[in-house]
């Protein structure tokens, strides 16, 4: 189960077929409606995904407790790039293209560097360069981000596939997290480590949602520190399904006492029930009741799923939503504004 991450909380048209088209429009799906005339915008985002999607497969397989893995992470990747290298983005695309891909071209010389320095036992060394590669894995979301696409975030694996030599946190991408903030996420670690034994090897951290989406209406995004959701990826059926996990904090504008943690899920397969299961076990509302959103959108909603905090969760089709808010605060709300807010697609 995971628990909440990060600031502890303070105050802190079918129905059900709207909510599922909703959410589809949110991720990129397309509606079924008559098709519009591709954009070369969109045909290059659609050709540059699909080169992510395939490395990331591939990387996927690599596991930090193989020695050669850093090695096969390079040559997986770097086939990649080439694929990417070859395509030719429209103008428009063109700087955040080429900052992406010569960001790549930087962490796999790192990596490189980071393998020598774990064979050489040199840990000094090899935290340098672990270091250097996540922050510009946070770089390149950004530069991903800006583009909208979003299946290139998290390209690379935190860490490098590092075996353990007492890495540090990585940075996040503006500040420094509060005393609160990091008092928090022990507690949550702690929780984590308690419902979750078999977390993996190496971490996982969650993409930042504040890069592919929007905030709800009347609220902005704060800056957070990556959240290792390692977790997720333990559980036997929704773990080897998943594609894309983000995670995002919004502050209320009218009142920054009041926020909502939000986090967005893509799965390879649609939903099944083994699967929801799975899903409303890590986002902590096993065992809550079945509710509508104010718009309709079922979810499965859970007051006190952690401390002082109700969490929601939403599914369907190959997605899925979750609202964590302080205790009091109408997270259903909340769901309907943040779908809302993203631009439709297809």
């Amino acid at each position: 189960m995971r628990s909440p991450q990060r600031k502890p909380w303070r105050v802190n048209h079918v129905r059900n077929l709207a909510a599922g088209l909703a959410l589809a429009a949110l991720l990129g799906a397309c509606s079924s409606g008559a098709a519009k005339p591709s954009q070369p915008e969109d045909e290059f985002l659609d050709r540059m995904e699909a080169v992510c999607r395939d490395t990331r497969r591939k990387v996927d397989k690599l596991s930090a407790s193989d020695t050669t893995a850093m090695r096969g992470l390079i040559d997986t990747v770097n086939a990649g790039l080439d694929k990417l290298n070859a395509l030719k983005p429209p103008t428009k695309l063109a700087k955040n293209f080429d900052d992406f891909t010569t960001n790549i071209g930087e962490q796999l010389t790192e990596i490189g560097n980071l393998d020598k320095a774990v064979k050489a036992n040199d840990s000094a060394a090899g935290q340098v360069s672990i270091d250097k590669i996540n922050t510009l894995q946070l770089a390149a979301d950004h530069s991903v981000g800006e583009l909208g696409a979003v299946r290139c975030v998290g390209l690379t694996p935190p860490d490098g596939l590092a075996p353990p030599i007492s890495p540090s946190t990585p940075p996040a991408s503006a500040g420094t997290p509060s005393t609160d903030t990091q008092a928090s996420a022990t507690t949550a670690t702690a929780a984590s480590s308690t419902s979750d034994t078999t977390a993996a090897a190496n971490p996982v951290y969650a993409a930042d949602l504040s890069i592919s989406s929007k905030p709800p209406s009347g609220y902005k995004w704060l800056t957070i520190a990556p959240v290792d959701v390692s977790g997720l990826y333990t559980k036997e059926t929704v773990g080897p399904l998943v594609t894309y996990y983000a995670s995002g904090q919004a502050e209320l504008l009218a009142d920054s006492k009041v926020y909502a943690n939000i986090y967005r899920v893509q799965i390879s397969k649609e939903w099944t029930p083994a699967a929801i299961a799975d899903y409303q076990f890590w986002e902590g509302v096993n065992g809550g009741v079945d509710a509508v959103t104010p718009s309709g959108t079922p979810v499965k909603q859970k007051i006190g799923a952690f401390a002082n905090t109700d969490c929601a969760v939403f599914t369907a089709g190959t997605s899925g939503i979750t609202v964590c808010t302080s205790t009091g605060v109408d997270g259903l709300a909340i769901i309907d504004a943040f779908v809302e807010a993203q631009p439709a697609q297809g």
